[in-house]
């Protein structure tokens, strides 16, 4: 097992997980919009995985298990809001492992990789955002030192 950076050849793996991890998401709430497929998902991802693959100021992963990939996650740095303190963070976009791989530390690890590589780039704040039902997300970031910093609620108007 190896986390690697991603390659465009990994793209096609990299839509299969990104579809397991809307399924995930989508049992918590219906604010996802609801994808059938993985054709279906990968037509609307395929330009965000593309363009994540090609900034420099993103780090994707990949989790490679002797040519299948386990897992992917994407950093990246952003300009903060001008009243902030800091002019950039870091935002750690997306996580995924399979299944199969869970509970085995790779899920911390690949967010040590990432906050390393935010590290080199002097960033000194980073953020995260997941689902307010997501037990595995919350113990994560929690057990790798973040803490809250804002509330966002949201409120579905009909």
């Amino acid at each position: 097992m190896e986390i690697r950076k991603a390659k465009k050849s990994d793209l096609e793996e990299i839509f299969a997980l990104g579809f397991k991890l809307l399924k995930y998401h989508m049992q918590y709430n219906d604010y996802y919009k609801p994808v059938k497929s993985k054709k279906e998902f990968k037509s609307g991802q395929k330009k965000y995985f593309t363009e994540q693959l090609q900034k420099r100021n993103s780090l994707f992963l990949v989790l490679d298990d002797d040519g299948k990939l386990a897992g992917y996650s994407i950093a990246k740095v952003t300009a903060n809001p001008p009243v902030l303190r800091e002019k950039k963070r870091g935002e750690f976009a997306e996580i995924f492992i399979d299944e199969k791989y869970r509970g085995k530390g790779w899920g911390s690890k690949m967010l040590e990789y990432s906050l390393a590589w935010l590290s080199k780039k002097k960033i000194r704040q980073i953020v995260v955002k997941y689902d307010a039902k997501n037990q595995w997300a919350e113990n994560l970031y929690k057990d790798a030192g973040f803490s809250p910093f804002q509330n966002e609620y949201e409120l579905i108007l009909k």
